[in-house]
């Protein structure tokens, strides 16, 4: 007692643990963004997360993430600070002091982020926060950084971001096949699109036609020919239905994605996915009528992962209406999160001021309307501040 204060080395084995990226336990604040939760899940090894939670929001959303790890939850008041450290306190009583904690400080309300760094302190955990504008994770305790983990499955996001849907990718049949008549397609795509009112009515009315389009030769006969040929190739097509998606714009579809098979190739995206059916199940009268047990709720041309956020990519091969760009930035923020990004891709120019004024107020869709892989490329750039390509 009277004497000055003595300083000394912070111990060795306290030392070592804190710069590692495995921890016993980790807290995470969960709120309305699930993504923030399950990327501590990827970034670190841990074998216990407690998710602290509101009445409102039901943490149980991330059992099925944790892929057999320890799970538990804890009910707090998202606006009382104190809250929220009492009962991280009283949580790690049962712990011995060499219990490596982290806490995830990413999610949640203010308030919970408050009372979450006080306990932080008094149980000397570390707390983090993950950036992915920045790509990083940040360790609060000593601001250093590490680089996220990539999420190479696009699919994962529409799991974090949807409840009781089924997610399905129907992959067009012969796809790879119809690479150069997609091309093709797209070399003559404002003559094509000039065909489709007539063509739609044909099938409509189940009435046979034949068509040339340039070079390309189109013959259809309700269920039984549909065919497409370019030079001396024919492309047979299985159903009625099939052949009427892809003429009446599928092929940009197909196109845009074997045009982006060059990015995934080189490991420069992810899980790069065309046709993905969001699913429900067919519960009440209309599965008497014959529509199944499972019904589309929501169909997503193409997507990928860039490793950090979801990319949903909107085919247009006619003009674009100001309520695509509604509908695109609707389900970007729905199934992708907040750091999700639209493209809406288009054969021809934004055809007015009312669509580029939307178009420039939704900072999460992008127009691109020629050189698509380069146009997406300045894209993913921008959002991860590095050239990729």
């Amino acid at each position: 007692m009277g004497k000055k204060a003595e300083f000394i080395d912070i111990p060795k084995a306290w030392r070592e643990w804190k710069s590692t990226n495995d921890f016993d336990i980790i807290f995470n604040l969960f709120g309305d963004q699930r993504m923030p939760s399950y990327l501590s899940i990827n970034q670190f090894k841990c074998n216990k997360h407690v998710f602290l939670s509101s009445k409102s929001h039901d943490a149980n959303v991330m059992r099925k993430f944790l892929e057999g790890k320890s799970f538990d939850e804890i009910k707090i008041d998202a606006y009382d600070p104190l809250d929220v450290k009492l009962k991280i306190l009283s949580y790690v009583k049962k712990f011995s002091p060499e219990t490596k904690i982290g806490i995830n400080l990413t999610g949640g309300t203010k308030l919970m982020y408050a009372g979450a760094m006080e306990a932080c302190r008094k149980i000397s955990a570390t707390p983090f926060y993950f950036n992915i504008d920045d790509d990083n994770v940040i360790f609060l305790d000593s601001f250093e950084k590490n680089t996220l983990k990539n999420i190479t499955s696009a699919k994962k996001f529409f799991e974090l971001n949807t409840d009781e849907l089924e997610i399905q990718e129907k992959r067009p049949k012969g796809i790879m096949d119809r690479i150069e008549l997609s091309k093709t397609l797209y070399q003559n795509h404002k003559k094509v699109q000039r065909r489709y009112k007539e063509m739609i009515g044909y099938f409509n009315s189940r009435t046979s036609f034949k068509k040339n389009i340039s070079d390309i030769k189109i013959k259809y006969i309700p269920n039984q020919v549909r065919q497409i040929a370019i030079e001396d190739k024919t492309y047979e097509f299985i159903n009625d239905q099939e052949f009427q998606f892809y003429i009446c714009g599928g092929w940009f579809e197909e196109y845009l994605y074997n045009e982006l098979k060059i990015l995934e190739d080189k490991g420069l995206i992810f899980d790069l996915c065309i046709n993905i059916k969001l699913c429900i199940d067919n519960i009440g009268k209309d599965r008497a009528w014959g529509f199944g047990e499972k019904v589309d709720y929501q169909e997503i041309d193409i997507c990928f992962s860039d490793g950090k956020r979801l990319y949903i990519i909107e085919c247009k091969s006619g003009i674009v209406a100001s309520d695509h760009v509604e509908k695109l930035k609707n389900i970007t923020f729905q199934y992708g999160g907040l750091g999700a990004v639209g493209i809406l891709a288009s054969c021809f120019e934004v055809p007015n001021n009312v669509v580029r004024k939307k178009l420039e107020d939704n900072k999460m869709i992008h127009s691109v309307t020629k050189d698509y892989i380069q146009e997406i490329v300045k894209i993913i750039n921008d959002k991860n501040h590095r050239k990729v390509y």
